[in-house]
This record gives structure tokens, C-alpha cells and sequence, in this order.
């Protein structure tokens, strides 16, 4: 998710993605497994699918780009 941060600048919110999750199960440590789990369950709850808004964001990449 981004943000904008008080002068305009565009400001990534924390999220999500396979490294963190992958980093939390090879931890070995059940409560931070099961943070983790939680963490994504929710942020995938509320944000929806990440691969449609990857291909959304792909689309309007490519459209800009064109002008």
C-alpha cells in the first residue's frame, strides 16, 4: 500500500509478501509462524488478492507509459 507522507512523497506501507512469510517458517519459532499467519490473513483480508492488483497496477504501468 502506498502513502503519501507530508511533502508529497510517495510512502510504502508495510506489507506482506513471500520472503516475510517464508522468513517467519523457516524461523522455526511457532509464535512468530503464527503471527505472521495472522498478519497475512488479515492484510489479505482487507486488501484483496495481490496478483489482481499487481496486473491492475501492471495495466496502468503500461498506460502511462504510452502517454
Amino acid at each position: 500500500m502506498v502513502d503519501k507522507t507530508s511533502d508529497g512523497a510517495a510512502a510504502m506501507v508495510s506489507a506482506l509478501y513471500g520472503p516475510s512469510v517464508r522468513a517467519a517458517i523457516v524461523s522455526g519459532d511457532l509464535g512468530v509462524l503464527k503471527a505472521t499467519l495472522a498478519a497475512a490473513e488479515t492484510q489479505n483480508r482487507q486488501q484483496g488478492d495481490i496478483r489482481a492488483a499487481l496486473a491492475a497496477a501492471r495495466a496502468a504501468h503500461a498506460g502511462l507509459k504510452r502517454g
